[in-house]
């Protein structure tokens, strides 16, 4: 079934699909690329996407609650930088 439904969409283009499944009475949508979702403009609306002190950008925490705002580290770690702290469990 799977190969038949990739040779089946990938027989048409795109748009042709999104303007065939846009009669039916369903929920669709194309799934992004990484790089298409980080600049999908309902993410930016809502605040989902956020960029880091030397600009690149992330997906922001999806949990966040009104008093207790995430602060997540958008960095890589730092070699051995959790060594001693995984060692000692």
């Amino acid at each position: 079934m799977a190969d038949f439904l990739e040779a089946t969409f990938k027989a048409k283009p795109l748009v042709h699909w999104m303007q065939w499944l846009d009669t039916l009475d369903i929920c669709y949508g194309p799934v992004n690329t990484l790089p298409e979702a980080i600049d999908d403009s309902n993410l930016a609306k809502r605040g989902m996407v956020v960029t880091d002190e030397t600009g690149r950008k992330h997906f922001a925490p999806v949990v966040r609650f009104r008093n207790e705002p995430p602060r997540p580290l958008y960095r890589e770690p730092l070699l051995g930088e959790h060594t001693e702290e995984m060692l000692k469990r």
